[in-house]
């Protein structure tokens, strides 16, 4: 298995369960994972298996995942089993001021990155696809409490100036929205999709980059410039396709201009346009809205740095 400290659980594909463990029987289970990409998953169920490690043995949960791709050692069973994971060794990490790097002169020159508001792709239009023989669904808005209900529309029309969302008077599609709450007391719009478009979607499957793949493109590098993109998914405006993406309010129907986050096509085509954009770049990965910048020498960094931006 692969130990894995950012998943809670322990889980296995279901075509893996099958194969290795079908006489151990799956009980059902009202748990909700999510992938690191935002996508949520409901596992086929859940099998507890006698697992022995050392000296120790207990019966342990073990997820079972319909689409799975990996068999994962999650925190649950590492602490059950009191399992021990190797330090790793590294060296202080330093923050430096480049002499030859002037921020100043840098900030001026791309002052459009740097602007307030939200950014915009320039290179064309993304789509999403629906699977042949879709069929249109249209739910409800879900009552909202009445203590959220001028937060949401202040997000609303928020999204509405920034041109994210655009009110629309009828639709054959439409998905209800979550209010999630932030940090800073604002709420964030997010659409329900897995009950509606995420079922009839296309899947964009382009691949998400290894850690390996990763670090091999930072291979030889000492200084390291990261990028995190404002609204990463919103800088990528829909095609025609955006007729899909409506949701459904209190306040009525409004539809999504940019790419928006719940999609399960959201993720690979992001970063399928992201990896082009910076193709051929040396000393650069990119994952999701991060950009990692580094160069053999501060000159070369500087260097890529630029050709970036």
């Amino acid at each position: 298995m692969e130990c894995d400290t950012g998943s809670a659980v322990s889980c296995i594909s279901y075509k893996f369960y099958k194969h290795n463990f079908s006489d151990l029987p799956i009980s059902k289970c009202n748990v909700l994972l999510r992938y690191y990409t935002g996508e949520i998953v409901r596992p086929v169920g859940v099998a507890t298996p006698l697992v022995r490690y050392k000296n120790t043995q207990k019966k342990l949960n073990l997820f079972i995942i319909r689409d799975g791709k990996t068999v994962l050692l999650g925190r649950q069973w590492l602490a059950e089993l009191k399992i021990q994971l190797p330090v790793f060794q590294y060296h202080d990490v330093n923050n430096v001021n480049y002499k030859d790097f002037d921020e100043s002169n840098f900030m001026y020159r791309f002052s459009e990155v740097f602007a307030d508001g939200l950014g915009r792709f320039s290179g064309g239009r993304v789509s999403i696809h629906l699977r042949q023989g879709a069929r249109p669904v249209f739910m409800r808005a879900r009552p909202l409490a009445y203590a959220l209900r001028e937060p949401v529309e202040r997000a609303l029309e928020q999204l509405v100036r920034d041109g994210v969302l655009t009110p629309v008077e009828r639709s054959d599609w439409a998905t209800p929205i979550v209010p999630v709450l932030k940090k800073d007391g604002n709420i964030r719009i997010c659409a329900d999709y897995k009950l509606t478009l995420n079922k009839v979607l296309e899947v964009d499957r382009y691949p998400l980059p290894r850690i390996d793949d990763l670090l091999s493109r930072l291979h030889g590098g000492e200084r390291f410039s990261k990028i995190d993109l404002s609204q990463a998914y919103a800088q990528l405006e829909l095609d025609e396709s955006k007729k899909y993406t409506v949701i459904n309010t209190h306040k009525g129907l409004y539809m999504y201009n940019r790419l928006v986050y719940g999609l399960s096509s959201s993720p690979g085509i992001f970063q399928k346009h992201l990896e082009e954009l910076l193709t051929g770049l040396p000393n650069v990965g990119v994952f999701l809205d991060d950009v990692i910048i580094t160069g053999p020498d501060s000159r070369s960094h500087i260097k890529n740095l630029y050709k970036v931006f």
